[in-house]
């Protein structure tokens, strides 16, 4: 004889459909609140004691853009009031203080935040030392902000693998300590950077590489170094080399990417092209490289004002593997 269980659930007064969503285990619960905008997650505090200690407890994804009243005091409230880790945290509309980015991210720190994405409005946000403290992001977008000054081993983000810099300033020291103190890194997109004019990049794992720079905004804001030269000297693993906007460079360099796959949008706005031995000024060749040195290459994109048959020819000579050729004509 088998002996069966069964659960008898209380219907509730009045007739009405009994409460099975909180039968769930905590488990259960705190998955399906990560996944509500915050604001909603936040009032299920005043169904019950037991849900009351359910949210504080939840994996937080707080992004102020959900909040029906951003501002700095209700994202200092819900920081406080939260134990649980931070898995994202997003600040589109609010324009924090000095005093209040900085404790922001102390707590986001202690959080283990994975995934920022800073783009504030107006004037350009200066990042405080306490941005190096959040060592467990895994992805980060920066737009329009001002990278902490500080040097190499100081800054270390052992698991960051996705990191955008968009209309970005830092200092060269910053900015190459920021990406020596990535050793995880797979993607790096750099959109308009400035205060640094050339940038060496050196990863053992980074694998997609995107570059631009904007000549509207550099004449606007002479006043700031903009992005000129990047040279890739040692990207075993970097299999793409893309360009934003080929209008403007900048300049680029490789050295050393035996595993390069696909390259473009290469256009007559980059000054100076050297990729090994072979070497283009806006896309005229000055000097072809040896054999065979770029065989990996598999996909290039070229774009023209008019269409020209002598720089396709020199670029095909020095891709011998080439399997797909997109060219755009302006």
């Amino acid at each position: 004889m088998t002996d069966t269980t069964t659960t008898v659930i209380p219907a509730a007064a009045g007739g009405e459909d009994p409460d099975l969503i909180s039968l769930l285990p905590d488990c259960l619960l705190t998955s399906i609140l990560s996944l509500l905008p915050i604001d909603a997650a936040a009032r299920t505090t005043a169904l019950s004691s037991r849900w009351r200690r359910l949210w504080p407890s939840t994996p937080l994804h707080l992004t102020d853009s959900h909040l029906r009243r951003p501002s700095a005091d209700a994202i200092s409230h819900i920081l406080a009031s939260h134990r649980c880790n931070a898995v994202r945290f997003h600040l589109l509309l609010t324009r924090p203080s000095a005093a209040d980015l900085d404790s922001w991210l102390r707590t986001l720190a202690l959080k283990r935040l994975q995934h920022l994405i800073l783009a504030p409005p107006s004037e350009p946000l200066r990042l405080p030392p306490s941005f190096h403290a959040c060592r467990a992001l895994t992805a980060a977008d920066l737009t329009n902000c001002r990278l902490p000054a500080a040097a190499a081993p100081a800054v270390s983000f052992p698991r960051l693998a996705n990191l955008t810099l968009r209309h970005a300033y830092a200092s060269p020291l910053a900015l190459h300590a920021l990406l020596a103190g990535c050793p995880a890194l797979v993607s790096l997109s750099l959109d308009r950077v400035f205060g640094c004019r050339t940038l060496r990049v050196r990863s053992r794992t980074l694998r997609s590489l995107t570059v631009s720079v904007s000549l509207a905004r550099r004449l606007s804001e002479a006043h700031e170094l903009e992005l000129e030269d990047l040279v890739v000297e040692d990207a075993p693993a970097l299999e793409r080399l893309l360009a934003h906007d080929v209008n403007w460079g900048p300049s680029l360099r490789v050295v050393h990417a035996p595993r390069l796959d696909t390259l473009g949008y290469l256009g007559v706005g980059i000054p100076s092209l050297q990729l090994g031995s072979a070497l283009f000024h806006a896309m005229r060749a000055v000097r072809l490289p040896a054999p065979a040195e770029f065989r990996t290459v598999k996909t290039l994109a070229l774009e023209m004002v008019d269409p020209q048959v002598k720089p396709v020819v020199d670029f095909l000579q020095c891709f011998p593997c080439l399997e797909a050729l997109h060219i755009t004509v302006l």
